[in-house]
């Protein structure tokens, strides 16, 4: 979240090109009569446009990569469509100034009960069934605001550190968020990640952003949203799912109904989510010693 809380007028202004866009997808006119403004669950200008019969959600980006991350995650959203996972279909992605708009078929929210819960923990199952040559993708994406180094690597423990731990270490130093000593504190991790990793696994497809917000519940199933994709460790997107809040261990059942969960995946859970405790750094929200020096003090 920036300083500036993104405004609803800033994604109206585009309105006529949002119209044409959806007009173009439908092969009818199409305008917008009803607002939804999602201001207070996004970090950019967002909203569910309606003409009573057809809705979009439509979001918006500043700056000279806006562009290129929404096209990231559209490549995102199809690679997850193609291992059949259910994703919002993508209406159009439009070029403005400074920024551009990402227009996609609105879902309709229902409330989580115990079987969705189940059904999101078969998906990130399907999702995690798809295997792949080496760990990477076959072009970076977005994490966020964070650019994903996504070049391949045979090792995860490799593809872990290189590009999801360090390149946060360095920014943090560039920017002084990051103390010398802290710095070096963490890239001691660097050196055990052979010991405290668990057991090898397959490079696999994972969504890289799974928190639970991401995983939307609908009339049609889980709904995955805000991707992050590429072939990783199957215990990220576990690990991440319940970061923000807990979820039902019926996720974790029915995920183990269809692939298995090491017995010992809640022990690396926060070394999992180290990348997230550096993100907080590299995002200006302040250094979260304490949860750093945990995961620091249990895996050294």
């Amino acid at each position: 979240m920036t300083a500036k809380e993104p405004q609803i007028e800033e994604l109206l202004d585009h309105r006529d090109e949002i119209e044409a866009s959806v007009s173009a997808y439908l092969g009818h006119g199409w305008g917008i009569s009803e607002i939804q403004d999602l201001v207070e669950k996004s970090s950019h200008p967002s909203a569910v446009l309606s003409d009573e019969e057809f809705g979009v959600f439509a979001k918006l980006r500043r700056g000279r990569c806006a562009a290129e991350q929404f096209r990231c995650e559209t490549v995102g959203l199809s690679a997850m469509s193609m291992a059949g996972i259910l994703t919002p279909t993508v209406v159009g992605c439009l070029l403005i100034p400074n920024g551009a708009l990402l227009v996609l078929k609105a879902v309709r929210i229902i409330e989580r009960t115990k079987t969705a819960w189940e059904e999101a923990g078969r998906s990130l199952a399907r999702l995690h069934s798809v295997k792949g040559p080496r760990f990477g993708f076959d072009e970076d994406s977005y994490w966020g605001d964070f650019r994903q180094n996504n070049r391949p690597l045979d090792s995860w423990n490799a593809f872990f550190w290189e590009r999801w731990i360090e390149p946060r270490i360095e920014y943090g130093l560039d920017k002084g968020h990051l103390t010398v000593d802290f710095a070096r504190e963490v890239e001691r991790l660097a050196h055990r990640l052979d010991t405290v990793c668990g057991p090898r696994v397959e490079p696999s497809l994972v969504h890289g952003d799974a928190h639970q917000n991401n995983i939307l519940s609908t009339p049609e199933g889980p709904t995955f949203v805000d991707p992050n994709v590429h072939f990783g460790h199957p215990e990220l997107d576990l690990a991440f799912v319940d970061y923000f809040q807990p979820v039902p261990e019926a996720l974790f059942s029915a995920y183990a109904e269809m692939l298995p969960i090491d017995e010992d995946f809640s022990d690396r859970r926060e070394l999992w989510r180290m990348p997230f405790y550096l993100a907080m750094v590299e995002g200006h929200e302040g250094i979260p010693q304490d949860q750093i020096r945990a995961v620091l003090e249990r895996f050294l």
